[in-house]
């Protein structure tokens, strides 16, 4: 028969202890010598432990799972803060983009979590982030984009945005290899995205609309603008445009006094409003395209009934 030793932790590791210290594991390797004594089992067995992760190395390798190497090789001030995280960073120009990392659960199914900044170095919110994911998403494959609610922060967020890889760009040209399972977690104020939104609308809206690595961004709602102004000879098309509240805040001045043009506005709960203009400085706002919803309203009330129509909570 072939001895099966104990094997001990023999690198640091951030794993609690009661994983780390001990572990069986059950040699498959052809070469071992069964009469061999505990020691030369234990030099045997040496390729076979690496990480503070618990899995062999090949295995590790096999499954595409980040490793703490991978970001020493990658990003610079790599820092192993402990608790299977650790951080990096690209410093460029403008701008210096801090990356924190949660490595997968020992399982070769986990998710392994990235949380990204912008100028902004903060690791007690980004192990914040970390501990309000659920454990089903961490550990499930994640098909699409997810939203889970977050407690009172610093930073004011109330969600959290899941998305797996194929929603964004993160490590993309130098670990293809390790982002199969990788997830970005974004914190975000509840009415900047639906959590159904497409992936090319997710790029859309995080390029234009929404700075999702500014921690300290002002509100920015998720806006479909659709609109029609015979004066200007401006509108959209029929589907309307993502735009910034910037936007909607011009058109809406542009509309004032043209009768035969309209402001159509969709905000993250798929909800429509509509604003006509007969007369100067005269507008009415129409709810969900009911007549019978119409208020009349002078600019100031009608920008605050706005303001409150796109950023309410869910």
């Amino acid at each position: 028969m072939v001895k099966t030793p104990k094997v001990f932790c023999e690198l640091p590791s951030s794993r609690p202890e009661d994983v780390c210290s001990e572990r069986r594991v059950t040699l498959s390797i052809a070469w071992q010598d069964p009469k061999a004594i505990d020691a030369g089992l234990q030099s045997q067995l040496a390729s076979s432990l690496v990480t503070d992760r618990g899995l062999p190395r090949e295995a590790r390798e096999e499954a595409d799972v980040l490793q703490l190497q991978d970001l020493l090789s990658s990003f610079s001030s790599v820092v192993d803060l402990g608790g299977s995280v650790a951080r990096g960073r690209d410093v460029l120009p403008k701008s210096t983009f801090h990356y924190h990392v949660r490595f997968a659960d020992s399982s070769l199914e986990g998710n392994d979590l990235l949380v990204t900044s912008e100028n902004i170095l903060d690791d007690e919110f980004a192990m914040f982030i970390f501990s309000h994911v659920p454990p089903a998403d961490r550990s499930e494959k994640l098909l699409g984009l997810r939203i889970r609610d977050l407690p009172k922060n610093k930073y004011g967020f109330s969600a959290l945005v899941l998305a797996p890889k194929d929603y964004h760009s993160e490590f993309k040209g130098r670990l293809d290899k390790k982002r199969e399972r990788l997830v970005l977690c974004l914190p975000i104020h509840r009415c900047e995205f639906s959590g159904d939104e497409s992936i090319e609308d997710f790029y859309v809206l995080r390029r234009e609309v929404v700075p999702t690595l500014n921690w300290e961004r002002e509100i920015c709602p998720k806006t479909v603008l659709r609109f029609d102004n015979p004066k200007t000879r401006g509108g959209t098309r029929d589907s309307g445009v993502f735009a910034k509240y910037a936007t909607v805040l011009h058109e809406v001045d542009n509309l004032s006094g043209v009768p035969k043009g309209f402001v159509e506005i969709g905000n993250y709960r798929k909800q429509v409003i509509e604003i006509l203009s007969p007369r100067e400085d005269e507008f009415l706002l129409i709810r969900d395209r009911k007549d019978e919803n119409r208020e009349a309203a002078d600019k100031e009330t009608l920008l605050q009934k706005v303001r409150a129509f796109l950023v309410q909570p869910s």
